[in-house]
């Protein structure tokens, strides 16, 4: 499985609250509506943050992990 596949249902989940908010508060969302994040399987996650821009959690995750295996491999 890709690192694209794994981050499927979460891209999905944050289009879908994407689109919730939208459709509450208009095209234009504030760094405050935004700064909320999404809900993904009772977690919160991170639509963006200011210091990096749009926020890839799943990814992140899988590299870190990697990250760990490769020092202790």
């Amino acid at each position: 499985m890709t690192n694209q596949d794994l981050d499927w249902p979460i891209r999905v989940a944050a289009m879908n609250a994407l689109q919730h908010l939208v459709r509450q508060h208009g095209e234009v969302l504030s760094w405050d509506v935004i700064a909320r994040g999404f809900t993904y399987q009772g977690e919160t996650l991170n639509f963006a943050n200011r210091a990096r821009g749009i926020f890839w959690p799943r990814r992140e995750y899988l590299e870190a992990r990697y990250e760990r295996f490769r020092m202790t491999g």
